[in-house]
């Protein structure tokens, strides 16, 4: 059997779910446990990966134990897809420009999301507590 990877993903965002949900549907065979972070804070820092740099970047831990954040992290996956056209895309996502670009806007657009719902690390002077 292959060793398991595990993918740490945003279960209150309604994107990430249906991205998740996706992937089960076209990975059904592949040994990928997906962990939804959600109040798993002391979890995830036992791991050495930030709470709430996981809430901004796609986290992955690999069988061999490494992790894999941001874009690296869907171009691992990417590749991981039984469909030639995503492993391609996988693939390019390791160019450096389109890496850098492609970073820049999935940090930007996950940011603007976690504002929105008010969970972005708390601003005081935006929120006025730290319950925001």
């Amino acid at each position: 059997m292959r060793s398991i990877i595990t993918v740490f993903y945003d279960g209150l965002c309604p994107l990430c779910i249906e991205s998740v949900t996706r992937c089960r549907q076209m990975m059904p065979d592949q040994p990928i446990h997906w962990f939804d972070i959600t109040g798993q804070q002391e979890h995830l820092r036992h791991l050495g990966i930030d709470p709430t740099d996981a809430l901004i970047e796609l986290y992955l831990l690999t069988a061999d134990g490494r992790i894999v954040k941001g874009i690296d992290s869907y171009s691992y996956l990417l590749r991981m897809m039984p469909y030639w056209h995503y492993r391609l895309l996988g693939l390019l996502l390791r160019f450096t420009p389109l890496h850098y670009v492609t970073t820049l806007y999935y940090r930007r657009s996950t940011v603007r999301r976690l504002r929105k719902s008010c969970r972005y690390p708390p601003d005081q002077q935006r929120c006025g507590n730290a319950a925001c």
